[in-house]
Order: C-alpha cells, then structure tokens, then sequence
C-alpha cells in the first residue's frame, strides 16, 4: 500500500491487517460507517 491517496472508493487494507481486524475486534454484522476525512 503506497503512502499516498491512491484508492477509488475502496478501503485499503494490508492482508495482515484485514485478517486481524475479522479475528480480532470486528464480528460479522458489525456497523461499520465511512466518511470522508
């Protein structure tokens, strides 16, 4: 994932990262609101 704002909507996750946040602090159902920053 290059340092700089590059994506097109998606959210951009490393693969360690997105298998710790679905094991370790979301549950399937979680809410999950995003906005722009």
């Amino acid at each position: 994932v290059p340092n700089y704002n590059a994506s097109h909507g998606c959210v951009r996750v490393k693969p360690n990262a997105a298998k710790w946040l679905r094991y370790n602090f979301m549950t399937i159902g979680t809410r999950v609101v995003v906005t722009s920053y």
